[in-house]
């Protein structure tokens, strides 16, 4: 859940008592927050700075991580000279102000980001007053430009939005013609005689690779994969290329494969590149202890590469209850 989402499904959840504690504790604007006020508090339409202000705050949350814009709470420098909240200035009617704002989104924006939301916070014993929580989510289809007479890119650096450069709208166009990868892995079940008479030791492998989810294929991928736990399975024939390594690179930054002209992953596909599985049988763990502790760690650290891609970095924690259902379930 993104920094917005969380602080979106507070004000729903929590409502003016959200606002309230904003206030009490003068939180400041920052990547994701912003405090706005109606020129005129007492009208519910917009005047035009209103429609500006409002274009401006979609453009530059859509163009980056998102955002919450919160309409009738006051924004004033704080000893440190750090916007904060200071106080309340409540719209009246605010249920027709959400209606005009809702209706402005189509205007406001270009291309739309489907995914905005404004919800209403009445002021308890008196909902002929209240705040406009405007919920902006960060788009895949960025750049977005403001309207509504406008006309500008921009995106939000701190407390403020900033005009764009040229130079950012070429990477943001770039960027919507890039595919969207994240790490592929499956626990596999495997089991050799021995120990025990009448008893199976087993074992277990993690195939990994990459999942695309975007709409535009990936090409020259290539991978890192450091596991914890785990070994790559150097007897496997990888799908891509093993880069040659000295031992302490590997151990130091991970094993890395690298993929060629004829290594693409299409649109809503995976690509399998290797595996890997313990050495050790865990057969004590699931019959002699089977509720040892502390539960054996698997996991690995991965980085995701692809042509004209941004690497993804992250780390995979495999559950030992998701180990243990596919090897003795």
């Amino acid at each position: 859940m993104s920094n917005a989402e969380i602080i979106f499904n507070q004000l729903e959840n929590e409502g003016f008592s959200r606002i309230q504690k904003m206030i009490d504790e003068q939180q400041e604007e920052n990547l994701f927050l912003d405090f706005k006020l109606k020129t005129d508090a007492t009208s519910s339409n917009l005047s035009k700075d209103d429609k500006k202000n409002f274009a401006k705050a979609l453009s530059g949350f859509s163009n980056t991580s998102g955002g919450i814009i919160i309409w009738g709470v006051d924004c004033r420098k704080n000893e440190e000279g750090v916007d904060g909240a200071s106080g309340m200035v409540p719209i009246v009617q605010p249920k027709i102000f959400l209606a005009n704002l809702s209706s402005l989104i189509s205007d406001a924006l270009t291309p739309i980001n489907s995914g905005i939301r404004n919800v209403l916070i009445t002021i308890p014993n008196d909902h002929d007053k209240g705040f406009i929580a405007t919920y902006v989510p960060e788009s895949s289809l960025p750049p977005h430009r403001a309207m509504l007479s406008v006309n500008q890119y921009y995106t939000r650096s701190g407390e403020s939005f900033m005009r764009m450069e040229h130079v950012h709208l070429e990477d943001m166009f770039g960027r919507r013609q890039k595919p969207v990868l994240d790490i592929y892995y499956e626990i596999r079940k495997g089991m050799i005689a021995g120990g025990i008479p009448g008893q199976r030791e087993y074992y277990f492998s993690v195939l990994f690779g990459f999942n695309n989810t975007g709409k535009y294929v990936a090409r020259f991928p290539a991978i890192r994969v450091k596991p914890q736990g785990l070994l790559i399975k150097t007897g496997d024939r990888f799908s891509m290329k093993q880069l040659i390594q000295s031992d302490q690179d590997r151990n130091v930054n991970g094993w890395m494969f690298t993929g060629g002209a004829d290594d693409i992953i299409h649109p809503e596909t995976y690509y399998s590149v290797g595996s890997m599985e313990t050495r050790v049988s865990i057969k004590e763990v699931f019959f002699l202890k089977p509720d040892l502790e502390p539960k054996p760690n698997y996991s690995f650290e991965y980085t995701i590469y692809a042509e004209g891609c941004i690497p993804v970095r992250g780390v995979v924690n495999i559950p030992f209850d998701d180990v243990k259902s596919v090897i003795y379930p």
